[in-house]
């Protein structure tokens, strides 16, 4: 599998090969690498249909000729193949042809059949997705490597004692003691619980409100909050007085009221809500500037 995948390379130029950590969802890996080592899970489980969305496009044209001749045709020769792609110079090798465009079966039959119907596959072929579906791996493995640790070099003397047999039993249990040191190891969560003090968030405002703006900023929160409840208040005491038996509510004055209470909550909640972003924004401002220019400072 590791053959026929186009692995052993990177296998090798991996800091612990094959029990390299790659990170969540392959974070460390580069396009082509996923790709492969993806198609090399999926020949791990042994199934009977092989559903293969596009694994050529993220390597180069060597390394797709490789797959689809030594994988997709010789390894699971014995197995249901589906393969979508873009990469019609294999399709010469496919045992049933299905053409879609926009999601509409457009022809389906053998290479000889479809072009003795005249099918030209280069028009479907789109500029986009060639652009998309033949972009050049050539760092595959480079460009991933730099995120991985460096692999750890083991002196001579412990080699030795690994590679052969030594005569001193300690020498060989301190020669595994520190290959399992050099084995990858996942790093623990870490999490820190604690609160801010109160003068963090005093700073905060001085950088970015003003007295008017800190006293806009407050009164409008004061009076929005005011109205918010005010409104309901007002309104359950119109729901109560329509509950009463023989009462009389004046209908006018109450939508009169009610609607007054809505638009002052409306300017007030749009006064608050921009005071409060206009502070917010000059404090970042501020504080980004007092601490870039102090480290300018340190600096000269």
């Amino acid at each position: 599998v590791v053959d026929v995948c186009a692995l052993d390379r990177d296998f090798k130029l991996f800091p612990f090969g094959d029990k390299t950590l790659v990170g969540e969802r392959g974070v460390s890996l580069s396009g082509g690498q996923k790709a492969r080592i993806t198609l090399a899970r999926a020949l791990y489980r042994e199934a009977d249909v092989y559903l293969l969305d596009d694994p050529l496009s993220a390597v180069d044209a060597s390394v797709a000729k490789h797959i689809f001749q030594k994988c997709i045709v010789e390894y699971l020769k014995d197995k249901a193949r589906v393969l979508v792609t873009h990469q019609i110079q294999f399709l010469r090798d496919a045992h049933k042809i299905l053409v879609l465009k926009e999601g509409k079966c457009i022809a389906f039959g053998s290479y000889e059949e479809l072009k003795a119907k005249g099918i030209n596959f280069l028009s479907f072929v789109t500029d986009t997705k060639d652009k998309k579906n033949t972009t050049i791996d050539k760092t595959d493995t480079n460009t991933a490597f730099r995120h991985m640790n460096r692999s750890v070099s083991i002196s001579p003397s412990i080699a030795s004692s690994i590679g052969g047999h030594s005569d001193d039993p300690i020498d060989e249990i301190k020669a595994m003691d520190v290959l399992a040191e050099d084995e990858p190891k996942v790093k623990e969560e870490t999490k820190e619980i604690g609160s801010i003090s109160g003068g963090v968030y005093c700073e905060y405002i001085k950088a970015g409100a003003g007295p008017i703006l800190m006293t806009v900023t407050l009164v409008s929160m004061v009076v929005s909050q005011c109205l918010y409840q005010g409104s309901d208040y007002w309104l359950t005491q119109w729901t109560n007085e329509l509950d009463k038996p023989g009462g009389h509510v004046n209908q006018n004055m109450n939508v009169l009221i009610y609607s007054c209470l809505i638009g002052a909550l409306f300017l007030t909640a749009l006064a608050r809500s921009t005071s409060f972003f206009v502070m917010c924004m000059r404090s970042s401002v501020n504080l980004h500037n007092r601490i870039f220019y102090s480290l300018l400072r340190a600096l000269c």
